[in-house]
């Protein structure tokens, strides 16, 4: 809907079901560590969410959102809205970066899903 600093993208929807364990939506900052101001999951990974799934016992992991739709301590399902795409944090702002979401899915045992393993995974999911 708008570019730039105030990107708003898609609707992120939760993957799986969980408890969400980590929620941020008062990222302020710009496109250099000395330019983050405030809030955030982190200054790099901007505004956030992270699901944690004790059926899978996988944590998902969703940066860079422009909004966030859900709090901490919420029980969500799968298809729940997390909030919007967008391009928060320092890595999101650099020239070229946005328009994109960062996921993550990390397993409870501390093994850490490849890109190409996550790409297969949301494939198969259609």
């Amino acid at each position: 809907k708008r570019s730039g600093a105030a990107e708003i993208g898609p609707p992120v929807t939760s993957i799986s079901s969980g408890i969400v364990v980590s929620a941020a939506d008062d990222w302020r900052g710009g496109d250099k560590p000395e330019t983050y101001k405030s809030g955030g999951l982190s200054p790099r990974a901007g505004n956030g969410v992270i699901v944690y799934s004790p059926a899978h016992r996988r944590y998902y992991v969703y940066f860079h959102l422009h909004d966030v739709a859900v709090r901490r301590g919420d029980v969500i399902p799968a298809g729940q809205l997390l909030g919007h795409g967008g391009n928060t944090g320092t890595n999101a702002r650099k020239k070229g970066h946005g328009e994109h979401l960062h996921i993550e899915i990390h397993e409870s045992g501390g093994v850490v899903w490849t890109g190409y393993k996550i790409r297969d995974f949301l494939i198969g999911l259609k």
